[in-house]
């Protein structure tokens, strides 16, 4: 869902992202059993694959088998910032299966706002699972799959945003490589398969960026049922953490509403101690 990475011992590298050039992320956090033997060796390799291909190898890049981080969310109107909410983030892989929790600490008007999000690629007909407990009802509710277009605690992301990446509910064609901020990407389009593809995530289509080298999506525009442009979001800053690279910044901008959300990533951490317990429905609400 909402890190991003790869690999290289030598130096830390911080990377901004400008703009792409006549052209423009949806990286939430997102890897798990994809042997070494299978992904691609490098730059060319990924550049070479279809584009099923290309997001899989996204989807499957190596981040360890569990994560943790501070993320910050700023809510802006125009050039206005309107709120800010703090979100505490930990997920773990076990198999092809990952879960995801998060819990809302600030402000206090919804602090204790829990998700849980259980994903299984092996069942690849089937939706993420998310739980969301809000603290006045005192218990988890699923969220059914017309609900997922909803927005995340009043930001630019919906909870279908925030799902791991399935690159199966869409069909790609590939538009060829493009320049980006002196970095070669690779342009994607993106249709949806189907009508329940549509109802729950309101997006008609996609177009995506593909950096091979980085295996990160560092850009997408969305396009709404009627199919006019109706988010974007970019990448803007990317870090070497534990050798891994991880997106730090991004930022969604609704142009039909001139609503933006800017999300910072802190004290992120690779291969953390998890405890199992944490990722059950009945411990939402409970800061850990």
């Amino acid at each position: 869902m909402l890190f991003s990475f790869l690999a290289s011992p030598e130096h830390r590298l911080t990377t901004r992202y400008a703009r792409l050039g006549s052209l423009l992320l949806t990286g939430l956090l997102s890897a798990a059993t994809l042997q070494a033997a299978e992904a691609p060796a490098n730059t060319s390799e990924m550049a070479s694959l279809t584009p099923e291909k290309l997001m899989e190898a996204v989807k499957w890049r190596a981040d360890g088998n569990s994560r943790q981080a501070d993320i910050t969310l700023e809510l802006w109107q125009g050039q206005q910032l309107r709120d800010t909410r703090q979100v505490r983030y930990l997920e773990q892989d076990k198999g092809q299966s990952r879960d995801t929790l998060m819990y809302i600490s600030e402000p206090k008007d919804v602090a204790g706002t829990s998700l849980l999000f259980q994903s299984d690629a092996e069942k690849s007909s089937d939706d993420d699972s998310i739980y969301l407990y809000l603290p006045a009802l005192r218990k988890a509710k699923q969220l059914a799959a017309r609900n997922k277009q909803g927005r995340f605690i009043g930001s630019e992301f919906i909870y279908a945003d925030l799902e791991w990446l399935r690159p199966e509910d869409f069909s790609y064609q590939s538009k060829g490589k493009v320049m980006w901020h002196d970095r070669p990407v690779i342009e994607l389009e993106a249709t949806a398969k189907q009508d329940s593809v549509l109802e729950k995530t309101g997006y008609s289509r996609k177009v995506l960026w593909v950096d091979p080298q980085y295996q990160l999506i560092v850009a997408t525009d969305f396009y709404d049922e009627q199919g006019r442009l109706l988010k974007r979001m970019e990448v803007e800053k990317v870090e070497q953490i534990q050798h891994i690279w991880t997106i730090t910044q991004q930022r969604m901008d609704n142009l039909q509403s001139g609503q933006s959300t800017r999300m910072y990533v802190k004290n992120i951490s690779y291969d953390v101690a998890v405890n199992d317990r944490l990722f059950n429905r009945q411990q939402l609400g409970k800061r850990w």
